[in-house]
């Protein structure tokens, strides 16, 4: 989509002629069907369903290069399975807008304490981390966003609703990272996903989720 006839945030728009989607899922026999979306819809059944839930914060930063920087992320709380992080220009252009800014290293902390064990994971580090937890993804390996992950399976957790691990986060946990030597001074923000292990609860046909 950075193509010249295909700039999203400026210029001119595509013309979209057709769009297909491609699912992938498992044979279900028509009584299994039946049978799941009974179960489903009794008012009697309470079901208690894990899922994946994404909890954002974003921080928009004065930055220069080579310092060391602080966020908290207020709105983090709960069971957090992995954090996902970007930095990206503050200004989005259709010149930058596929494009995400290097970090030269990354800690979580609490009180001063380090949540990652002490050890601080580099620009490297966490590529080849990503590459082995999100299973080679593509975007993982050629973008300069980053994972960082307190389970074992972050992909099996997100495709089943397992907890493989997690960090229990309070509020006052906080993002310490430090900008590379080629970053040019300026405006920036930051971005956090964290992926939250919540439960959908169904109880007499009353549907909310909790963490």
């Amino acid at each position: 989509m950075q193509a010249a006839s295909k700039i999203f945030l400026a210029g001119s728009h595509p013309t979209i002629n057709d769009v297909y989607m491609t699912v992938k899922g498992y044979a279900e026999t028509n009584n299994a069907a039946a049978l799941r979306y009974a179960v489903f819809n009794d008012k009697n059944m309470h079901l208690r369903l894990p899922f994946p839930n994404f909890i954002d914060h974003k921080e928009t930063m004065t930055l220069a290069a080579s310092t060391t920087y602080t966020s908290t992320m207020k709105t983090v709380k709960g069971t957090i399975i992995g954090l996902f992080v970007s930095l990206r220009a503050a200004s989005v252009t259709a010149a930058n807008q596929a494009t995400y800014v290097p970090i030269a290293s990354l800690d979580i902390q609490l009180a001063g304490k380090s949540l990652l064990g002490g050890y601080i994971r580099t620009h490297d580090d966490l590529k080849l981390e990503m590459a082995e937890l999100l299973l080679n993804n593509s975007f993982a390996l050629n973008k300069d966003c980053y994972f960082i992950s307190f389970s074992s399976d972050p992909a099996g957790d997100y495709g089943s609703g397992n907890v493989s691990g997690y960090q229990a986060f309070t509020g006052e946990d906080q993002l310490v990272f430090t900008t590379t030597a080629a970053l040019s001074a300026g405006a920036y923000v930051l971005d956090v996903a964290a992926v939250s292990a919540e439960h959908l609860l169904i109880d007499k046909g009353v549907v909310e989720a909790s963490k």
